[in-house]
């Protein structure tokens, strides 16, 4: 089986869920959370066809403060999740500054 290494950023408005999404896939739980500040990082190995791929998740931190942070964590990323409350249309309207970084 061929191991292969796959950096991947998750991006979003403040409270939108980010760390959620990230410690149930990791971990398979859900646990009460709080901000996150700067960035936290995971690993977590999964099984794709012939590839065992570890995964570095980075889970970024939504405050606008940490926002000018956000091209350092992009760096070297294979693959970025972009995530928003669906019951927060600004959470939505986010989604373009963390694509365009503006």
């Amino acid at each position: 089986m061929k191991q292969i290494e796959a950096k991947i950023v998750v991006l979003g408005s403040q409270g939108v869920g980010k760390t959620s999404v990230v410690t149930r896939y990791v971990t398979q739980t859900y646990k009460h959370v709080s901000p996150t500040i700067g960035a936290s990082f995971f690993t977590c190995k999964v099984t794709i066809g012939d590839y065992r791929v570890k995964m570095s998740v980075w889970d970024t931190a939504g405050q606008e403060r940490f926002r000018s942070m956000a091209p350092m964590y992009y760096r070297k990323a294979n693959a970025a999740m972009l995530v928003y409350d669906i019951s927060n249309k600004d959470s939505f309207d986010d989604i373009k500054m963390w694509v365009n970084g503006k």
